[in-house]
């Protein structure tokens, strides 16, 4: 009975020298806790918790500003007053946005990149010119201003029939034709009505429709080549499911077509 109270009694020293360590621990915890939570508030109270710099990238359409007010976003708000995707859902609604990619770097900057559809023509109204494109949308908000236009013009046009079906072609085409085809004319028949009058830079005509548009003019330099074959010849292409040239400089009296292999 003894023996025992001994061995209980020099527990006891050791007892109170663990609850002594679990109690300095505890306070340890609570004092990092406390200047945490005072270094927090100072800084969500300091400049860097304020957005500082928006950085954005990627945009010849689209201005900065476009862009900012389309996120809803503005320097000196919070930096956790938004989110990424949050960003990107109210980016991307915007018709000219293909993708967009942001990227917040801490503490307080952020960059937006963005990839714009393509221009694949432009529209013309009143001697203004406005960029189409590859969806289909006709971007009217302001009248194009660089004078460098290599994308194909399309004049003459009563109605935007078609728009969006002949859009999609253009952006299959090669940047090689594209930038061959000067003016777009629609020309509608009874048959069909899509069907298309092309000006092109080399001095001929072609003549087709929106269907398969792209898969014929693709071919377009092919032809070209096999009607000069035996001299550079300028004229009409007709570039259906059958494909002919008409010479219009030769007599009526005279074969103005010559025939060159289909596409089907």
């Amino acid at each position: 009975m003894n023996n025992n109270k001994v061995i209980y009694d020099d527990r006891i020293p050791k007892l109170k020298e663990q609850r002594k360590l679990k109690s300095n621990k505890v306070f340890i915890l609570l004092i990092f806790l406390f200047f945490a939570l005072i270094l927090l508030i100072l800084f969500f109270q300091s400049p860097l918790s304020k957005l500082a710099t928006i950085e954005i990238s990627g945009n010849a359409l689209l201005s900065d500003g476009e862009v900012v007010q389309a996120a809803e976003i503005q320097s000196g708000m919070s930096y956790f007053q938004f989110s990424k995707n949050g960003l990107e859902q109210k980016i991307a609604q915007m018709v000219q946005v293909e993708e967009v990619h942001v990227e917040r770097v801490f503490p307080n900057h952020l960059y937006i990149e963005i990839t714009e559809l393509p221009v694949v023509a432009f529209w013309l109204q009143e001697q203004n010119l406005y960029p189409i494109l590859s969806s289909g949308h006709i971007i009217f908000q302001e009248a194009w201003t660089d004078h460098r236009v290599q994308q194909p013009i399309l004049t003459g046009w009563s109605t935007k029939e078609g728009i969006i079906e002949l859009s999609k072609e253009l952006d299959y085409l090669s940047d090689y034709v594209s930038n061959q085809i000067s003016e777009i004319t629609l020309t509608p028949i009874d048959s069909d009505p899509y069907r298309l009058t092309l000006y092109m830079e080399d001095g001929n005509e072609v003549r087709t429709s929106i269907r398969k548009f792209a898969e014929r003019m693709n071919l377009y330099p092919d032809f070209v080549e096999e009607i000069n074959s035996n001299g550079e010849l300028t004229g009409i292409y007709h570039l259906f499911d059958a494909i002919w040239f008409e010479d219009p400089m030769l007599d009526e009296g005279e074969s103005g077509e010559s025939g060159a292999e289909g596409a089907s």
